[in-house]
């Protein structure tokens, strides 16, 4: 140690925090050096962002405990040359200089770029040739530009990641969604080298709905490695008669998946069985068009997912009849029937000759979906005539006449167009009633040669034989 007041040259080592986030290396804490003469040199670095550490003299003793390094040591020195005090408090200009050693270390470990599905494991290399006593860290920085530091030398940083080290190589076990990013192998040299790994997770694809009034299907974020489906809109959509509506669906999944559109129990309003993309439009929309309608995803990792949302029609009322004519007799029991669609759904009364139906013998029934019946028990001469089903709802109202009669049906030729005789030919036919027939009434006229025998008409009115036939004539 020169005497107070002399000129001393000083080797100073430095232990650094590796990685101070988005900042330079700076020293940790103070770094007890050299002692000589039971004194000691103190450095340690001002809250700067400059590697200038700030040095002072002060007496203790020999057997002083260095402190362990945090991260890697230095590998260089720097040499300060400054003015003793008396007090040992000053410290007067001092110069650097950096010495390099001959042989600085190497990773061997070339980056790559790793693809694992989800629960996998991952083995990260960071083997390094002339290592000496330089120590590796390893950390991941997640495609949100996290940092987290994993590894120092062979002490874990993270003891609840399933990661272990294994020489310089360091194993990912259970790899899951939030494991993708980079992997960064580092040593604190001057400069500092690095080796950075890429890991992309695949996970099998997870339909995410949602949507607003147009049906649309929304995205949901998710840190786990399974997508939750989460509903953000109702799953049944109410769209009126007429206009529009687009289904639109999206998945979570890597590599991204492929989408396709199918209907439940049916094909698409467009004839296809299913069809691919993202969203699906249904134009001019009518209540056949209602339905379920199934999104479903698939990248080929595990089992397709999908999801589904029912669309329903709103339109006016529509009546389909049976029978416009119903025959019967009387004593019999008859029954008017109505196929009544609409939504909302319509209420739907029974009328004849714009009066209320006696309700003594008329019994009007509802099956709980669309058939509207009215029954008439006993049938008497005074209940044939015309009825009216009229269907009402918030957007309309419509009705159907339908006849109830105790004539017979319209009679139906039975005998064969060419006959079956060269001089003679007879005429057969038959019918429906449910009352006795007294009279038939036979309409006939005679054709050109030309016309064909085929263009005859199949039915006729009821009608009677006729008393006088002429020969080889066709009817």
């Amino acid at each position: 140690m020169a005497p107070f007041g002399g000129r001393i040259r000083v080797s100073v080592s430095a232990w650094l925090d590796p990685w101070h986030t988005g900042r330079m290396p700076r020293v940790f804490g103070e770094a007890w050096l050299k002692s000589l003469n039971n004194h000691s040199l103190t450095c340690w670095t001002p809250a700067t962002h400059v590697m200038r550490p700030v040095c002072m003299q002060r007496p203790v003793p020999a057997t002083h405990p260095v402190r362990p390094p945090f991260g890697s040591q230095v590998a260089y020195d720097d040499h300060y040359e400054y003015d003793e005090d008396p007090t040992g408090e000053e410290v007067s200009d001092y110069d650097e200089e950096y010495t390099t050693p001959d042989v600085l270390p190497v990773f061997t470990s070339k980056e790559q770029h790793f693809s694992v599905e989800v629960g996998g494991d991952i083995t990260f290399p960071c083997q390094v040739e002339n290592q000496g006593a330089h120590v590796v860290m390893f950390k991941h920085i997640h495609p949100d530009g996290e940092h987290r530091l994993l590894f120092v030398g062979a002490m874990a940083l993270k003891q609840t990641l399933k990661l272990t080290k294994d020489g310089n190589s360091f194993k990912l076990s259970g790899v899951r969604r939030s494991h993708a990013g980079s992997y960064v192998c580092r040593i604190e040299t001057s400069p500092a080298i690095e080796v950075t790994h890429t890991l992309d997770v695949q996970y099998p694809a997870k339909v995410s709905p949602g949507g607003t009034t147009k049906c649309q299907f929304g995205s949901t974020k998710h840190s786990d490695e399974t997508s939750r489906v989460r509903r953000v809109s109702q799953e049944v959509q109410q769209v009126v008669q007429g206009s529009s509506i687009t289904l639109e669906c999206r998945a979570d999944g890597n590599p991204p998946a492929a989408i396709s559109w199918s209907r439940q129990h049916g094909h698409l309003p467009s004839g296809a069985q299913s069809e691919e993309g993202l969203s699906i439009t249904l134009g001019d929309v009518d209540r056949h068009m209602e339905g379920t309608y199934i999104c479903t995803a698939s990248n080929g990792l595990g089992r397709p997912s999908s999801a589904s949302m029912t669309i329903k029609v709103q339109y006016p009322p529509e009546i389909i009849t049976e029978q416009v004519i119903l025959h019967t007799g009387e004593g019999d029991e008859a029954k008017l029937v109505c196929i009544v669609h609409g939504s909302p759904t319509p209420t739907v009364t029974w009328t004849r000759g714009g009066h209320a139906i006696n309700t003594d013998r008329h019994i009007s029934s509802h099956d709980g979906l669309h058939r509207h019946a009215l029954t008439v028990k006993h049938v008497k001469d005074d209940d044939f005539g015309d009825y009216t089903c009229t269907a009402t709802s918030p957007l309309g109202r419509t009705n159907s006449s339908l006849r109830l009669t105790g004539l017979p049906r319209t009679s139906r030729l039975t005998s064969s167009p060419a006959g079956g005789e060269k001089s003679s030919y007879t005429l057969t036919w038959e019918t429906e009633s449910y009352t006795p027939v007294i009279m038939y009434r036979l309409q006939y006229r005679k054709l050109n040669v030309s016309q064909e025998a085929s263009s005859l008409p199949r039915q006729f009115p009821t009608a009677h034989p006729s008393p006088r036939q002429v020969p080889q004539t066709p009817f």
